[in-house]
């Protein structure tokens, strides 16, 4: 029996060692956690040699730190990002101030305009109303 369990675990351990090397390759959180809960409950469930638990507690330790590096490094796009967005809104204040200015002296020379087409209206309604003013025309053409 004793040689059956020999070849067990030799071959468990072959199979846990190309394991433990692909751990450190995990490509999302969630692969990662469950990575560390295999090799976790390895260390806990098995009897392993130190040296080997060693090593499993090295690659966890590598694996929580490649996380961490990639958080910090989100962490900082993130700011970057976060202040660029403040630039952006920035400019987008000014422009709308410009906008603004724009819209307002747009629509006062409007008011303007209405009001001289209402004078010119009011002249010219007079002027055509009124047989005086068209007779004058004809009899003296430089007016």
């Amino acid at each position: 029996m004793e040689p059956l369990r020999n070849s067990l675990g030799k071959f468990r351990d072959e199979n846990n060692a190309m394991r433990a090397q692909s751990a450190g390759l995990c490509s999302s959180i969630e692969e990662l956690d469950l990575t560390i809960k295999m090799l976790n409950d390895r260390m806990v469930h098995e009897s392993i040699p130190l040296s080997e638990e060693k090593r499993l507690e090295k690659i966890i330790g590598e694996g929580i730190d490649g996380i961490k590096k990639e958080r910090q490094a989100v962490r900082s796009k993130i700011k970057v990002l976060e202040d660029e967005l403040k630039l952006v809104d920035a400019e987008i204040a000014s422009l709308q101030e410009d906008l603004d200015a724009a819209t307002a002296r747009k629509d006062k020379a409007y008011e303007s305009l209405q009001e001289l087409r209402a004078v010119r209206d009011a002249k010219d309604y007079s002027f055509y109303n009124d047989d005086s003013g068209v007779q004058q025309l004809f009899e003296n053409p430089q007016l």
